[in-house]
Formats: C-alpha cells, structure tokens, sequence
C-alpha cells in the first residue's frame, strides 16, 4: 500500500509538471480549463501526500491492525483512480476535437476515460 501510495504521489507530481510547462490551452475559455485541471491534479495529490503521511505512521502496526486501520485508504485509491484532470478540457469542442485526432493526446484521453 505504501509502494501504491508514494507512485501515485510521484505520478501526480510528474503529471502537474508536464502540464504546468504546457500551460493554458489557446482557446476560449483555455485559462479556466487549465486552471480547473490544475486545482483538480493538486487536491488529488495533496490527499494521496497526506494519506502517505498517515501511512507512515501505521508501518509499526502488526497485520490485522493495519488492515483495519487503513480501510480509509481504499476511498482514497478509488478518488486517485477516478480523477481525471482532462475533463475540464474534453468540455471544450476545439480541445475535444484536438484531443480525439493528435495520437499523442488521444493516447492521453483514451486512457483518462477508463
């Protein structure tokens, strides 16, 4: 569970990068949309940072204790999964239009769908 937890960590923080040097679509609207999509990766991560915190403090735990003890953590698995900071820019038709047709960026909607 830790190994899962500090992944997803590493994984939102690669993801906020690689927007961040992206920046703002030009669109209508475009600065919004990446403003949405940026809020929505760094709550995310910030809960996955603070449950790696609580995590730590659960490793002295024998087994069945911390089984119990971390049941929160599968909420928090399931809301890391099912975030999806491309939506806000799917809303778009320009974006949705680029995001089905470059295979670069169809890579990445195809797979924030699932």
């Amino acid at each position: 569970m830790t190994t899962l937890f500090k992944a997803l960590e590493v994984r939102f923080d690669q993801g906020l990068t690689k927007l961040t040097e992206l920046g703002a679509p030009p669109v209508v609207d475009g600065q919004r949309l990446f403003d949405d999509s940026l809020r929505e990766m760094r709550e995310v991560k910030e809960t996955v940072a603070n449950l790696n915190t609580e995590l730590a403090k659960l490793q002295d735990l024998d087994e069945a204790a911390f089984m119990a003890a971390s049941e929160p953590f599968t909420t928090a698995v399931e809301e890391a999964e099912g975030a999806n900071p491309i939506a806000p820019f799917a809303g778009n038709p320009e974006l949705k239009a680029a995001l089905e047709s470059s295979p670069t960026c169809k890579d990445v909607y195809d797979a924030s769908e699932s």
